[in-house]
């Protein structure tokens, strides 16, 4: 009967309106929400995608535009194109690079600051704070470093 009851209630939602969580230990059927926020960057597809989606019962985060676990700093189309091993490996060098604090390049390449200031060239040339990731500039004022010294103050 509650099945019964859970198809009635799903069969009254629009096939548009109607989200399933990608993770196959889930499921949970959602409504679709508005204003969808994308951690991590930018939203998951060059083609102005919408982004990550917390499912409100397993609480992971997964792509509302091509309904997959989320993969931050990836499109929906390379996403895609990876297999399931790429998919894994790329996900332990996320959990390695959080673990560590390393921080990515706009250009995709990892880097690891081991002494020095926060002020970071990467190998495509490109310059960025080591803390916050935003382009540097000699007068960069890091938005984590304020927080710090706000909080120090107070």
């Amino acid at each position: 009967m509650d099945q019964l009851a859970e198809r009635q209630v799903e069969h009254l939602i629009s096939d548009w309106e109607r989200v399933y969580c990608p993770y196959e230990d889930c499921s949970y059927l959602q409504l679709r929400p508005e204003l969808p926020q994308a951690p991590d960057g930018p939203s998951c597809s060059q083609n102005g995608g919408i982004g990550a989606v917390e499912c409100l019962s397993c609480h992971r985060l997964f792509c509302l535009e091509c309904h997959v676990p989320w993969h931050p700093k990836l499109t929906c189309e390379e996403n895609e194109r990876l297999t399931e091993d790429e998919k894994s490996d790329l996900l332990l060098l996320r959990g390695l690079a959080k673990d560590n604090n390393w921080q990515w390049c706009a250009c995709g390449h990892l880097v690891e600051r081991n002494q020095g200031c926060n002020h970071m060239r990467c190998r495509c040339g490109k310059e960025f704070c080591y803390i916050c990731g935003g382009t540097w500039s000699h007068d960069h004022i890091c938005p984590d470093q304020v927080e710090q010294v706000m909080q120090a103050t107070a």
